[in-house]
């Protein structure tokens, strides 16, 4: 049986010189636009283009707090599984944190103001 190529790799051979481990991570990584376009259409029924035409409609930044420093994710609604916008990986866990409940966020954000003092620090 002839086995991976790839040092240290004792599994058997799948396609080309490569067990299927090896062979489907390289073809992700020189695939990497495809198998982006597959997850945005799986996940969230987008067709190709709707990502960066989102992310140019929002000027490139989180929906929520504007930061264009980090890679945007797509929020959707876990109900409707309707997109909603891009946001950044804090803000979208915020989201999740919260259970997406408008309640507990505007409880929250009336927490922190109350716990704050005239400097901006938290208590």
């Amino acid at each position: 049986m002839k086995l991976c190529s790839v040092e240290a790799c004792a599994l058997p051979l799948h396609a080309k010189t490569m067990c299927a481990t090896h062979y489907l991570r390289t073809w992700r990584l020189s695939n990497g636009v495809k198998v982006q376009e597959y997850k945005l259409k799986v996940r969230y029924g987008m067709a190709p283009g709707d990502y960066e035409r989102l992310l140019a409609e929002q000027g490139g930044a989180c929906a929520i707090c504007s930061s264009s420093d980090l890679l945007l994710v797509v929020d959707h609604c876990h109900v409707s599984l309707a997109v909603r916008a891009l946001l950044c990986s804090p803000c979208n866990v915020g989201l999740g944190q919260m259970k997406d409940d408008p309640d507990r966020l505007m409880a929250a954000a009336a927490y922190l103001l109350q716990h704050t003092d005239a400097l901006g620090a938290t208590a």
